[in-house]
């Protein structure tokens, strides 16, 4: 019930999501079906070209880029998770948030009790830059039509980080699918 509240709440705000369902192998990242951790926020930062802004973090694989992306801490709500994970990630200001999606996954034919909660602002405003207390070290903006690049390239890391990719894919491709589509 707690659950439902926090999301409509966010609905409230920021509109109606859409659902998705990603099936991710049994390797996948751990911790999303290991840890106490329920759900996250990702936060897709449109700037006016159209493009997105990626991050690597300092212990990524050389070349790794992604959309950023926060824990909801115990007893925060989903529209307070995302206003603080934006803060402590970024140095951007933004406008127009719009709830995009909420990605369920689904291992071995059994959904796993985490949840990505995916939201697109426009950036108005700020810049970029490494965030050592984040282990952000750097930001590229790519075209929103390369996320289904990045979503490749995340599913083909190496076997070290196969699973990881596997799990982090996922947000690209179904971010990219929505964006472009009509």
């Amino acid at each position: 019930m707690k659950d439902a509240l926090k999301l409509a709440k966010a609905v409230e705000s920021y509109g109606k999501p859409v659902r998705e369902e990603a099936i991710i192998p049994p390797t996948a990242f751990a911790t999303p079906k290991d840890s106490n951790r329920a759900g996250e926020v990702a936060m897709v930062l449109r700037q006016d070209d159209g493009s997105i802004w990626l991050h690597t973090k300092e212990f990524y694989p050389e070349g790794v880029y992604r959309i950023p992306t926060g824990k909801i801490e115990d007893g925060e709500t989903l529209v307070e998770a995302l206003w603080r994970e934006l803060g402590e990630e970024t140095n951007l200001e933004v406008d127009d948030p719009k709830f995009l999606a909420v990605i369920h996954y689904t291992i071995d034919g059994k959904e796993i009790p985490f949840v990505s909660y995916v939201f697109l602002f426009t950036v108005t405003g700020g810049t970029v830059s490494p965030i050592p207390e984040e282990q952000i070290t750097d930001w590229v903006a790519v075209p929103v039509e390369r996320l289904s690049d990045v979503s490749w390239e995340l599913n083909s890391l190496s076997e070290d980080w196969l699973g990881w990719g596997w799990f982090r894919s996922v947000l690209h491709r179904i971010v990219h699918k929505l964006i472009t589509s009509p």
